[in-house]
């Protein structure tokens, strides 16, 4: 894979509207990437496939992905096969708690970027998946900043910005991880398993 490629994802998918990884995020990610150096890589939200190609760009590891949208997932598999990586990766078109039910494989890295409204049973799903010293990066924890807003909240969002206010006294309370949260993009929670549950 030419080192352009991801720039030029990155601009495809913001000429379009999908969301992708921020850059500052992507460059923390590729950080924890080098330090744990997965073997097996699991990501709920594969997107156009920006995160994932990332991970397997920088790593000799596996990776499966799961993506609800079929039409961005389809963009995904032309991108990793154009990326040269489609070889070691399993790309799952499906919904994610389905899905994750179905799995039974545990991994070093868990990327973490599904429906933000529900980011506290995804990681408690996917918490014993996960190998001893494994980490899971879970992005955009604030929710476009709403999570970290004192005050009202609109009522649309009431709900999401609750639900991750949960999820962070979750993470911050359970002695089984180690928590670094970075102030980065819109919010980063890197969660290492230190003990199993």
């Amino acid at each position: 894979m030419d080192g352009d490629f991801l720039k030029r994802l990155r601009q495809y998918a913001q000429e379009r509207h999908i969301p992708v990884m921020r850059e500052k995020t992507a460059d923390l990610l590729k950080k924890c990437l080098l330090k744990v150096n997965p073997k097996k890589i699991l990501e709920v939200g594969t997107s156009v496939g920006f995160s994932g190609i990332l991970s397997l760009s920088v790593t000799d590891a596996r990776l499966v992905s799961i993506e609800i949208n079929e039409d961005i997932f389809l963009q995904a598999v032309r991108n990793f096969k154009e990326a040269g990586l489609y070889d070691r990766a399993r790309l799952i078109l499906g919904d994610c708690y389905q899905t994750l039910m179905m799995i039974d494989a545990s991994f070093d890295f868990i990327i973490l970027d599904g429906p933000k409204g529900h980011m506290k049973e995804l990681t408690e799903l996917v918490f014993p998946m996960l190998n001893y010293g494994g980490v899971i990066f879970a992005d955009n924890i604030y929710f476009h900043d709403k999570v970290k807003a004192q005050g009202f909240i609109p009522h649309k969002h009431r709900t999401i910005v609750a639900n991750m206010r949960k999820f962070l006294d979750y993470i911050a309370s359970n002695d089984s991880m180690k928590v670094e949260i970075y102030n980065i993009d819109d919010g980063v929670a890197v969660i290492e398993k230190i003990k199993n549950e």
